[in-house]
């Protein structure tokens, strides 16, 4: 696959902008495809990359889709409405994302000539589980972004063929570093809290969680596009390591051993996510992760340190990013949803009415 074309679609978010650098080193040539919501300093300094291509677009525009996959030898998914705090603030949005496009997606895939496309999907569709969970486990539909992270799975397996391979990437808990930052998610916000003001809140203590590098999800797309379509062809990855399943006590208490004077609350909330996930099945394909959790919360605590950023702006947090675009268009009474600067994409509106 070296020196080959692979778009990334949502190419400018959290893990996106991760994967694009990641695959430029590896010698692939880019098509970022993305709304840019949160802007386009996520991949600003590439701009000038000969291997690197930027798109601005919305993967719901069929048009625009098959332009951008016109050439392409894979695709990597990962444009979609992620977390609750993002899908609950209108689930009628996320459903013409996360789940309508995908069949645009298949479709222009298969019809472009498209052999590979990997898709994000999460480990939060286990829900609350007993004992350890594996792609074969039961899955839970109860939340909007579940429920359509499920949906997009089965649109994109049944539109497997021998010319069309899809491959579903259920990945663990994200943290780490990225060009566009989070800080809405457990391990970022709580080293943040723990740099910031020295006091964290564990939430839920004894409930599972399995964390992944931002590096290490990245690798991981890499490593499945090099690996040969017909071991992956139509199958679903957990996507972590077995060595980084760890209750939210656990995190807190390795947090603590980085500050010596942290002060650790405990409370309850509603979320009832409880899985300890069993990753054997993309380690036998060879694929290990390389950052521990200790890495990983050094380097968001040097992070922090140096940017100093404002936890509380939007920009690091998908929910409230969303809520924000969607305030504005019902001040302005329009009926379109601009995922993008207006100023700079007056001619690319697009309607929204269907999913209103």
């Amino acid at each position: 696959m070296n020196n080959r074309t692979i778009t990334v679609l949502g190419g400018g978010g959290y893990l996106g902008s991760v994967l694009c650098r990641q695959l430029l080193r590896e010698g692939f040539y880019v098509r970022c495809f993305d709304l840019f919501i949160f802007g386009r300093n996520s991949v600003k300094d590439l701009a000038t990359h000969p291997r690197f291509t930027c798109v601005w677009g919305d993967t719901r525009q069929r048009d625009a889709v098959r332009r951008v996959l016109d050439g392409s030898d894979a695709v990597v998914h990962l444009a979609s409405l992620v977390g609750d705090g993002s899908c609950n603030v209108h689930p009628g949005l996320t459903a013409s994302i996360n789940c309508e496009a995908c069949h645009t997606i298949a479709d222009l895939c298969r019809q472009s000539g498209v052999r590979r496309l990997l898709f994000s999907s999460t480990c939060s569709i286990y829900g609350g589980s007993s004992g350890i969970v594996s792609e074969d486990s039961p899955t839970d539909d109860s939340t909007v972004y579940t429920r359509t992270k499920l949906a997009a799975e089965k649109i994109f397996l049944a539109a497997k063929s021998d010319s069309f391979h899809p491959t579903i990437l259920r990945l663990a808990t994200v943290f780490g570093t990225s060009p566009r930052m989070r800080f809405d998610l457990a391990v970022n916000i709580m080293v943040a809290q723990a740099e910031v003001r020295r006091s964290i809140t564990v939430f839920n203590g004894q409930r599972w969680r399995p964390f992944v590098h931002t590096a290490d999800v990245g690798r991981a797309f890499i490593h499945l596009l090099r690996t040969p379509a017909s071991t992956v062809s139509g199958r679903i990855l957990n996507v972590g390591s077995n060595a980084m399943n760890f209750t939210i006590g656990d995190l807190g208490r390795r947090i603590g051993r980085h500050y010596l004077d942290l002060q650790v609350d405990e409370a309850a909330n509603q979320d009832g996510r409880d899985y300890h996930v069993d990753f054997t099945r993309i380690e036998a394909l060879g694929f290990h992760c390389r950052t521990t959790l200790d890495e990983g919360i050094r380097e968001i605590a040097a992070y922090v340190r140096e940017h100093r950023p404002n936890l509380a702006e939007s920009r690091y947090n998908n929910g409230l990013t969303t809520k924000e675009k969607l305030a504005s268009l019902l001040r302005t009474k329009k009926a379109a949803v601009v995922w993008a600067d207006e100023a700079d994409h007056r001619e690319e509106v697009h309607s929204m009415d269907e999913a209103a």
